[in-house]
């Protein structure tokens, strides 16, 4: 994970789609505290947690293919 003034960023690694949501893999472990949300490409995305998924995943709503972005970690 980057530190870019302070700025939690992390580079998206795979994609998948499950119904109504996308699974985001990220190259390393998520931050444990400090975010709710992450930024992509200067949009937020609400994020939702996955449930045995591993502490390098997470879910949003939509369709999107953001392998190989960065993700901006924000509250």
């Amino acid at each position: 994970m980057a530190l870019l003034g302070g700025v939690r960023q992390m580079r998206i690694i795979e994609c998948t789609t499950i119904g109504p949501y996308i699974v985001l893999v990220f190259d390393g472990p998520l931050p444990f505290t400090g975010w709710r949300a992450i930024v992509v490409d200067d949009v937020r995305y609400d994020t939702l947690p996955g449930i045995d998924a591993g502490n390098d995943c997470l879910a949003i709503v939509g369709t999107h293919d953001m392998t190989g972005k960065d993700a901006i970690f924000v509250e």
